[in-house]
């Protein structure tokens, strides 16, 4: 089986837990930026996977478009999609969605045994998102 769909918006990297102490207890509570995005991300992962989720090897691929920066919009700059090293890591919007297909798409993010990913500007009119593919393997 295999599933591709886009996150319209601009990327969301995981961010840390961040832990408390009260009373001799520890919490651990995930950033409300964070959750949302997950949110959206499952939201979307359960319109688009058919069927129960996978219990076999998975390929992942996540290309991440940011929104284009002024300084890229003059008439000399190239049309298409520019390559990013801006923040968030490409790892860590992936690690958002990974998480966040967990028990949807497969049963546990460690069944990923391939993943590739790419981080760009957005092309000229275009806006930003995140394009996922998800397949089984094997």
């Amino acid at each position: 089986m295999k599933a591709t769909f886009t996150i319209p918006g601009p990327p969301v990297g995981k961010q840390r837990a961040r832990t408390y102490s009260r009373g001799g207890k520890t919490r651990s509570v995930t950033p409300q930026k964070t959750r949302d995005y997950e949110d959206k991300v499952a939201t979307l992962a359960r319109w688009h996977w058919k069927g129960p989720p996978s219990d076999g090897p998975i390929r992942l691929e996540v290309v991440v478009v940011k929104p284009r920066p002024k300084r890229l919009c003059r008439k000399a700059d190239p049309e298409g999609r520019v390559r990013c090293l801006a923040t968030p890591d490409g790892t860590n919007v992936q690690k958002a969605i990974e998480d966040a297909m967990s028990g949807i798409v497969y049963v546990d993010d460690a069944q990923i045994c391939e993943w590739s990913g790419s981080k760009w500007y957005a092309a000229k009119g275009e806006g930003p998102c995140v394009v996922v593919t998800v397949e089984e393997i094997g």
